[in-house]
């Protein structure tokens, strides 16, 4: 096979593989965070306001966020 063609495969495949990445990164980020609403709807994690929880919960999404950012890089760097 050509080197343009196995270079554009390659390409595909860590496209896809980056791709799949955000995809499971972006469900992790849904579940937890359903997880923990859950937590204080059951009442088994407790906050003394709805401010304190909608604080929480941005908090919680930001470090979601940072982490998984920085997973991304570290796995970009690997699949090339």
């Amino acid at each position: 096979m050509p080197k343009s063609k196995e270079k554009t495969k390659k390409t595909v495949n860590v496209d896809t593989a980056v791709n799949s990445y955000r995809d499971t990164a972006a469900i992790f980020k849904t579940n937890i965070i359903s997880d923990v609403n859950k937590a204080f709807s059951d009442g088994t994690f407790e906050l003394q306001s709805e401010i304190e929880k909608t604080r929480f919960l941005s908090l919680l999404s930001s470090l979601i966020d940072v982490h998984q950012a920085n997973g991304h890089e570290l796995f970009t760097r690997q699949v090339k």
